[in-house]
Order: C-alpha cells, then structure tokens, then sequence
C-alpha cells in the first residue's frame, strides 16, 4: 500500500495542522455548559430545565436555533461579544474645544 504524503516538504505544513486541530475541537467551558443543558432538556423535558439550571424557557429555544443554523456545532454555542456592531460616533462642531468651552 502507497502513503500519499500532502503536505511533504511545506515548510510550517505540521505547525498549521496543529493549530488547525486545536481549533476545531477547542470548545469553551460555556458551549459545553449549554450542550450539557439542551441535552438534559431532550431527557427530562422543558418543566424540569429551567427549574435545574436557572435558565428561561426563551433561552433553550434560542440556543436550540443557533445549533441548528450551526448544522450541529456545538462552537456556535460560544458566547458572542456583547458589544454593539454600530458604535455611536462623538460628533463635535469645529468651533468647539474643550479648553474653550462656555462655562456655566
């Protein structure tokens, strides 16, 4: 039987797997923290969840949207930044400085 060798003689080819490899199966303590509730959920039904884990109703259903739309995932389940995409922009007129600012 003949090996095929891919990445034979790229120089970095090893590294990039690694790295590769690390990334794909990383998954936060979070993501896992909500797969263990949507799975408790499948098992003992929607009155009982809330009532373990303190989360709402809303929540499960979300969560159970994302891992569909993520085709199984389970690192779709990661917290997102909770920072606006659309930041509000400081808009001052030319005249103005804050050291000549009118005082009251």
């Amino acid at each position: 039987m003949q090996l095929r060798r891919l990445f034979y003689g790229v120089k970095g080819a090893v590294r990039l797997a690694t790295y590769a490899s690390f990334w794909k199966w990383a998954m936060t303590d979070e993501a896992k923290r909500r797969i263990q509730i949507l799975s408790f959920w499948e098992k003992h039904g929607l009155p009982a969840t809330p009532e373990a884990f303190g989360t709402k109703r809303r929540t499960l259903f979300l969560w159970k949207a994302i891992l569909k739309k993520a085709h199984g995932d389970v690192e779709a389940l990661s917290p997102r930044s909770k920072r606006p995409q659309t930041l509000r922009r400081r808009i001052w007129p030319l005249s103005y400085s804050p050291t000549t600012a009118p005082s009251s």
